[in-house]
């Protein structure tokens, strides 16, 4: 049912455009997995983009089968999709002095989302249409 708008602000008369992110949001989760909770966001993102970073051949990451696996993306929107995970607690993100992220207690996820059968949707300003993969 669409909501009418509050006319609190400009967002609800903006165009949006809706894309799928669901075998992104996969892809964040297997990261995630295979790191077993031991590195932040900086790590998890350095992964899934596939750069070529010290640190991550150091810690043996460009050897995870999810290394690269969001190379067509831009970082900007796999930092927003992680926020998005933690927010909606597929992911939880410590508060420690050295953040790390870890699996989320929320694998049911919300309205009954499993992981197969769900889709994540993310929403971006039609004259900012950056959601796709990077040109």
């Amino acid at each position: 049912k669409p909501r009418l708008p509050c006319d609190n602000c400009g967002n609800c008369h903006r165009d949006y455009k809706e894309t799928d992110m669901t075998a992104e949001a996969k892809q964040i989760i297997n990261c995630v997995a295979e790191t077993r909770g031991r590195y932040g966001l900086t790590i998890v993102t350095g992964t899934l983009l596939g750069a070529d970073r010290a640190r991550l051949r150091e810690l043996g990451t460009i050897h995870y089968k999810s290394y690269g696996a969001l190379k067509d993306r831009n970082e900007a929107l796999i930092r927003s999709l992680i926020s998005q995970l933690v927010e909606e607690g597929y992911l939880y993100q410590t508060e420690d002095q050295y953040s790390v992220l870890k699996m989320g207690r929320c694998f049911s996820g919300p309205a009954g989302w499993r992981p197969g059968r769900g889709r994540w949707r993310r929403r971006c300003f039609s004259a900012y249409p950056d959601c796709g993969p990077r040109r």
